[in-house]
This record gives structure tokens, C-alpha cells and sequence, in this order.
């Protein structure tokens, strides 16, 4: 009962956001919903269940990670046009666009949520018997990703806001090191959540669904590959890409 109470309320969120980004025509809101989904399932999971030391880790960490994220997004998003991917989406599903957007973004991103977010949910629900060497690990793994994440993102928007940086390609600091310092950093932080899911109870181990999930959506479906595909073709980005490495940090060739 309690699993469904939490995934109803985050479906209503997803709803809620639906709806306001149909009477405003402005549907990348999702964008900013995505991390605070997280948010809220963790947060409300936490608040029903028996109370742990990993859970309240796991809650703490996604909570710092998806406010960040949700409130980064929210600066980019809100007030602006929608964004391009959107646009497209619009120009792409004619017959019945709202219905085919709820559906096929909303639902699917609100699944997606729920399966990715699932250790975090299932360890505040169900309880951990304490903290280990793999607690730790999980949070060393947990920081090096939101330092990946965090700093690529500064840098990126303070690259955006110089006036000299128009029509050029952001290839220095960590992007340097890798083409999408943010996306890696997400998941490296999702490995270190499982990592501290673990904490007390290696029988958890079937829950590394969740990154590896996270890690095929950013490497294969909804992350690298649109940035990779937007820039393709470009003198400047065939450049950077052959001496950068894809995915994992590496040393500029």
C-alpha cells in the first residue's frame, strides 16, 4: 500500500506538470520535473517507512541532486521559448499531439522515474540493517559524479553568457576530458546510490537495474545521443570529438 501511495502522487505530479505545459504550450516543464520526481518519491518514501541510515543517505543525496538539477533547469527553461526538442515533437505528432505527448513523454518519463528511482524507494520502504565500507564507496562514487555533473554545468552556462563564446563549441575545463562531463557525472552518481543500497545486504543486488538503466537512457536514448546528432556534421565538433573522449573521462589526444 505504501508503494502505491508513493507512486500516486508522483504520478499526479507528472499530471499536474502535463497540464500546465498544455495550456501554456510549453511542455519541456517535464525537464525540470525529472529530478524533482526523484525528490518526491524518496522524500515521501522516507517519511513511511521504518527509518535507516542508508535510506536517509540516499534520500539526502537524490534530494541535493535533483533540486540542483530541477532548480538549473528551471533558470534555462522557464520564461523562455520551448525548447527545441519539443518544437520538433509538435511538428512530428500532428494527429492528437497532446494525447501522443502525455503518453508517450509523460507516462513514459513517469515510468522511467519509477524504475530508476526504485532502490531508493524500495531501502526507505523495507529498511536497512546499517552502514558499511560499501556506504562509503557509495558516497565517494556519489561525489565524484555530482562534481562531473555540477561543475560541467557551470561551466557550460558561464561559457553560454560570455558574448564571445556565440556559435562556438564549450571544449575546455572538463569538457575537455570528456564531450559530456554532465551526462557521465549523472551516472556515476546512480551507481553510487545503488552502491549505498547495498549497504548491510549484498541480496540487494538485483536493484542495479536502476543504473544501468540510467546509464543506457544517457549513453544510447535520450542523452548523448540528440547532443551527439545536433552537432554532427559541424567542422568544429568533428574536431573536438575526434581528440575527446565520448562518455568516460580521458586525457584530450
Amino acid at each position: 500500500m505504501k508503494y502505491i501511495l508513493v507512486y500516486l502522487i508522483l504520478l499526479s505530479a507528472f499530471v499536474l506538470v502535463f497540464l500546465i505545459g498544455k495550456r501554456n504550450k510549453k511542455h519541456d516543464y517535464i525537464d525540470i520535473l525529472w529530478g524533482a520526481g526523484f525528490v518526491l518519491s524518496a522524500i515521501m518514501s522516507y517519511l513511511l517507512g521504518p527509518k535507516s541510515t542508508a535510506g536517509l543517505l540516499m534520500t539526502i543525496l537524490t534530494a541535493i541532486w535533483g533540486g540542483r538539477l530541477s532548480f538549473y533547469l528551471a533558470k534555462r527553461n522557464i520564461g523562455k521559448p520551448e525548447d527545441f526538442r519539443y518544437r520538433a515533437m509538435r511538428e512530428k505528432w500532428t494527429n492528437r499531439f497532446e494525447l501522443v505527448m502525455f503518453v508517450k513523454n509523460y507516462l513514459v518519463q513517469f515510468i522511467l522515474n519509477v524504475l530508476v528511482g526504485f532502490p531508493i524507494v524500495y531501502v526507505n520502504l523495507e529498511g536497512a540493517r546499517g552502514h558499511n565500507l560499501l556506504t562509503w564507496l557509495g558516497m565517494a562514487l556519489w561525489f565524484i559524479g555530482f562534481f562531473f555533473e555540477a561543475v560541467g554545468d557551470e561551466q557550460l552556462r558561464r561559457f553560454k553568457l560570455n558574448p564571445d563564446s556565440k556559435g562556438k563549441l564549450m571544449t575546455t575545463g572538463l569538457w575537455a576530458w570528456t564531450r559530456h562531463p554532465n551526462y557521465f557525472g549523472e551516472s556515476v552518481m546512480w551507481w553510487g546510490i545503488f552502491v549505498i543500497g547495498l549497504s548491510g545486504d549484498l541480496g540487494r543486488v538485483w536493484l542495479i537495474f536502476s543504473p544501468l538503466l540510467m546509464t543506457f537512457l544517457l549513453l544510447f536514448v535520450s542523452g548523448v545521443p540528440l547532443l551527439e546528432k545536433k552537432y554532427a556534421g559541424r567542422p568544429d565538433w568533428e574536431t573536438y570529438a575526434k581528440r575527446t573522449s565520448k562518455f568516460f573521462p580521458l586525457p584530450p589526444k
